[in-house]
């Protein structure tokens, strides 16, 4: 990672020495950066995105010129799109929040150009002969990084990016809390965003090799099941427990368009996936619904039951227990 000569001086940031998780990936500087890679490499020009998917990708695609065509998901996540529509494009398929383990091998026979996008299910491996790709910063304290399976393809040639400055963030919220530290958080990722496509820094590959991957796993999982226990009955999504691997969040969606600043007011920090979604999809569409009313609820190492039932109790207080469940509303699959 460093010149071999360099012996001594002072101490460098003391890390427990292990192995990455995906050790067989190509590393890069962002999961969107890997992306472009292969979609370059292959010479890719036409690609099906669903509707649900941040700007800051579709940002990337416009930068090296990819046309991308939208297409709706389901109530459980899956592509609405007809395989007669997407001819020799490929489609780009989201394992969302790491909940959709089995749906990829259904994309797979159903699209003949599948890319899997596995940002939200770092820990779900990728299917054979598929190109996936990984970022790992919306899992672990990193402030960048990416990881891309390929086969065929090699990165070896690529710049190492180096990113000491970005991790400011991640130090100031260690030493100050969340709110001193997410403004400059927020400027790191709106950087990262336009950063060229570089292979992985020392630093962030360092990080990633000190951490105790089945821990981490199974905290997720733990976290994941225990609070869904007491909220399922509450929550207008549908969850199949068979289909949830290392989990990124769990997603909670109630009638309350509120909810994410509600709990941001009680110090429940929970996400709220991608406002810009409101722009791009019908209102009562399904899509929709998971950008206005949609919270990420916390459910990752840091934490534990204890810290669960502490956002239960606040979720139980803005949610009204649902008598339905949501459907998706009636879109023409033609317009795909």
């Amino acid at each position: 990672m460093y010149g071999i000569n360099e012996i001594g001086g002072y101490f460098e940031l003391e890390l427990q020495a292990g192995q990455e998780y995906h050790t067989q990936a190509m590393r890069f500087n962002s999961g969107r950066n890997a992306l472009c890679f292969y979609l370059i490499k292959n010479k890719i020009r036409d690609l099906f995105v669903p509707y649900f998917i941040p700007e800051s990708l579709l940002e990337n695609l416009k930068k090296i010129k990819t046309d991308f065509h939208f297409y709706n998901i389901d109530e459980n996540f899956r592509p609405l799109l007809k395989a007669s529509n997407v001819k020799s494009a490929h489609v780009l398929y989201v394992n969302y929040f790491g909940i959709c383990e089995n749906h990829i091998k259904e994309a797979v026979e159903r699209y003949s150009n599948v890319v899997a996008d596995y940002s939200q299910a770092f820990f779900s491996n990728p299917e054979p002969g598929i190109p996936t790709f990984y970022s790992p910063r919306k899992f672990f304290g990193v402030a960048d990084g990416g990881y891309l399976y390929a086969p065929g393809l090699d990165n070896s040639t690529l710049t190492r990016d180096k990113s000491a400055q970005r991790y400011i963030s991640r130090l100031v919220r260690l030493d100050s809390g969340y709110e001193s530290g997410n403004f400059i958080y927020h400027n790191t990722e709106e950087l990262i965003g336009r950063e060229k496509i570089r292979q992985m820094s020392a630093l962030t590959q360092k990080i990633l090799s000190s951490f105790r991957y089945d821990q981490v796993w199974e905290k997720r999982e733990n976290n994941f099941r225990y609070i869904h226990n007491k909220l399922a009955a509450y929550n207008l999504l549908q969850i199949d427990l068979h289909n949830i691997h290392g989990p990124m969040v769990y997603p909670f969606l109630s009638e309350n368009e509120n909810i994410v600043n509600v709990l941001y007011d009680k110090k429940i920090f929970a996400t709220q996936f991608w406002p810009e979604v409101l722009r791009r999809t019908k209102e009562g569409s399904f899509e929709y619904r998971l950008s206005s009313s949609l919270a990420g609820l916390p459910i990752d190492q840091r934490y534990g039951f204890r810290e669960m039932d502490v956002i239960v109790d606040a979720v139980k207080q803005v949610a009204d227990k649902p008598r339905t469940l949501v459907q998706v509303s009636n879109l023409d699959e033609s317009e795909n």
